[in-house]
């Protein structure tokens, strides 16, 4: 008997929230309102019946923890990146985590999904403009900074990737330089609305990071789910 691929409707939530994060933990699932409620058990339970049915993929943490995310035909019904689908390089099992460890606070943290981004891209430089493929293909997220009664929106450059905090800092001005070249990115940078997020494991790295003047504003993050990467 062919299993139905269509996701129910108590299973409905899972798709649109890894349509943005690419994969997630049960327990991060946790934390995003169209789950709140469910016990990570609960979320789990429904993210194996996805994966039974061939719209979510496994793989394993070298924590032994098991990240759910798109497959295939995940990609298909979402509309996500083809490439969503390959199996994931440590780097992107670490935007896996820490995007999906934020992204429930929408207050805070937009990400834009892949065509969004071109959109907005588009809209900031001319429906002619084109950028290096090393940069469409990158995460950003949108993100709401207070000030007073204020609000603003920054663009930055999320950067996901397991390094000690020099290599990191050294990492980021590496980023920043790129982006400053790269219309429309400088424009942005100009204007003081451009930035970098860095999601790392501990307070330890934050701590260290921090002590680095870094040329765009940064926004280091701990995201402790980033130590499921570490054996």
């Amino acid at each position: 008997m062919t299993m139905n691929p269509e996701p129910s409707a108590l299973e409905n939530p899972m798709l649109p929230i890894l349509s943005v994060v690419r994969g997630l933990l049960p327990e991060i699932g946790a934390r995003y309102e169209r789950l709140r409620g469910a016990t990570p058990e609960a979320i789990r339970k429904r993210l194996e019946r996805e994966a039974a049915k061939g719209l979510l993929s496994t793989s394993n943490l070298p924590s032994g923890r098991q990240v759910f995310r798109l497959s295939r035909l995940g990609v298909q019904q979402t509309g996500a990146p083809p490439s969503w689908a390959a199996s994931p390089t440590p780097g992107i099992l670490a935007e896996m985590l820490s995007v999906s460890a934020v992204a429930w606070n929408t207050a805070e943290y937009r990400f834009p999904r892949r065509s969004d981004f071109q959109e907005l891209v588009k809209d900031l430089g001319g429906a002619d403009v084109q950028i290096p493929a090393r940069l469409a293909t990158s995460r950003f997220v949108l993100r709401t900074l207070k000030n007073g009664q204020e609000e603003e929106t920054r663009l930055e450059y999320w950067l996901a990737e397991l390094r000690p905090a020099e290599d990191l800092a050294k990492r980021a001005e590496i980023v920043a330089k790129n982006l400053k070249s790269t219309p429309p990115f400088a424009k942005l940078a100009q204007l003081g609305l451009l930035g970098i997020s860095i999601p790392v494991p501990s307070d330890g790295v934050r701590a260290t990071l921090s002590t680095h003047r870094l040329s765009l504003p940064t926004n280091i993050v701990v995201v402790q789910e980033m130590n499921h990467l570490s054996l």
